[in-house]
């Protein structure tokens, strides 16, 4: 029992080589968040059904994240999504909670906000503030998803030249100034791709700009993310303790299966005496005397025993 208690105090110990394995490209898991232009108002699948060819067509296995189903269109067979009509950016941040309690690590994040914010005349003034939390607590809830924040497309009348004054042009160093703190945070200019001429009341788009929204998103996604996901390393996301001589160690994504050699591993001086990596998505294991099920098909789970003293 020690030696466990030691490791849970030493995760920073743990060390291990790992690569991507090459065994077909896993789901990339986008999670479209915003307003009614995310859910796609008057055009069935909005952005969101030509993205997900785009996508597919390139390469890419589309897995979308959200809540919300409605407005599908055939030939868009994932639906989910964070689209709400009318919504803020203090809606959107109130919703995080439970989004980040039911998608444990998205891939990636696509952030569109602000609109009704404007057209509602809400605090205009600390706009830019509640985005910069929003983005803020996102990349705290999900700290290896990309965060892609965009300007809003363009409206028209006094909507329009507020946000040109005071919001969107600040986007740019807002995303900046997280990016200097470590986030994964990308920006995006969606204004200079949807213009208001693509738009059947001067606030929606319609399918053509809806086509446009869907290419800049998916020259956004493509620039940070492959068919394969992250470029990253796996990184380590738990540990938990199983037995008193048996751990979990949970992964950010695939890993290959020589992630089982245990002299890949030192944990707080204790002795590493086998190793299991858990494969299948969603499979239940039961390595070395210990149940564990699999939550998320993109993380990895590697169970190892350790001598106990």
């Amino acid at each position: 029992m020690n030696n466990v208690r030691s490791i849970l105090s030493a995760i920073a110990a743990i060390s291990c080589l790992l690569v991507v394995a090459a065994i077909g490209a896993p789901p990339v898991r986008i999670l479209p968040v915003g307003d009614s232009i995310t859910y796609g108002s008057a055009t069935p699948g909005g952005y969101r059904y030509p993205l997900y060819q785009m996508l597919t067509n390139g390469g890419y296995s589309v897995d979308y994240l959200g809540t919300q189903t409605g407005n599908s269109t055939n030939g868009m067979p994932d639906n989910q999504h964070e689209g709400y009509g009318g919504f803020r950016i203090d809606q959107i941040n109130d919703r995080l909670p439970l989004m980040a309690k039911t998608f444990s690590n998205p891939d990636a994040v696509l952030l569109m906000i602000g609109v009704n914010d404007f057209g509602q005349q809400y605090d205009l003034p600390n706009a830019t503030n509640r985005l910069d939390s929003l983005v803020y607590d996102m990349a705290t809830n999900w700290p290896y998803a990309k965060i892609i924040v965009s300007t809003t497309t363009e409206m028209m009348g006094t909507t329009e030249s507020n946000l040109m004054s005071i919001y969107n042009p600040y986007l740019p160093s807002l995303v900046s100034n997280h990016v200097a703190a470590g986030r994964q945070v990308y920006f995006t200019d969606m204004h200079a791709s949807v213009p208001n001429s693509n738009t059947y009341d001067f606030v929606h788009p319609t399918a053509a700009g809806y086509f446009k929204s869907a290419t800049n998103w998916f020259n956004a996604i493509s620039n940070v993310l492959g068919p394969f996901g992250s470029t990253n390393a796996p990184m380590l996301l738990r540990v938990s303790c199983l037995s008193p001589t048996n751990i979990s160690i949970v992964y950010t994504k695939p890993v290959d299966s020589n992630a089982t050699n245990i002299a890949n591993y030192t944990l707080g001086g204790a002795g590493v005496t086998a190793a299991v990596y858990e494969r299948a998505p969603g499979a239940a294991a039961q390595p070395m005397g210990c149940g564990y099920r699999r939550r998320d098909p993109k993380e990895s789970v590697l169970h190892a025993a350790v001598n106990e003293s």
